[in-house]
């Protein structure tokens, strides 16, 4: 009985990860195809890091427009190959990052990366607003 119980962990061990490597392998095809959320940071400096360059840290109305309008074009350009590859802009910035913000599966992110002036693949995590009431005094 003895010698039963030293040899009969490891192979235990094995088990279990083979199990493990095996639910893994069957479970790579759905995630695969899984939607995420990610912000495409595009190559251009947003507005703030312009601003942020520029004499006394302002930019006049009429510069901050015509940026915008140019970081918007280049981001508008791109959406026909972000959808092509599979994915969904559900939003833009160009003031604190000139990013696109797309719902895309998983395994088309790499491609999407690659994309012309695309600098990044960041997370977007869900934020959801906190509703809960706040403890008042009177």
């Amino acid at each position: 009985m003895e010698g039963l119980k030293s040899w009969s962990i490891p192979i235990l061990a094995a088990g279990v990860l083979l199990g493990a490597a095996a639910h893994a392998a069957a479970q790579s095809p759905a995630t695969a195809d899984r939607i995420v959320t990610v912000w495409l940071k595009l190559a251009d400096d947003p507005v703030a890091i312009v601003r942020s360059r520029a004499p006394g840290r302002r930019l006049s109305p009429e510069a901050e427009k015509t940026l915008v309008a140019q970081l918007r074009s280049k981001q508008q350009a791109l959406i026909p190959s972000i959808e092509a590859n599979g994915g969904k802009v559900v939003g833009t910035t160009q003031y604190s990052m000139n990013a696109i913000k797309v719902a895309a599966p998983s395994n088309r992110l790499e491609t999407l990366r690659k994309l012309t002036g695309v600098a990044a693949v960041l997370p977007a995590p869900i934020s959801r607003p906190d509703v809960a009431p706040r403890n008042r005094r009177p």
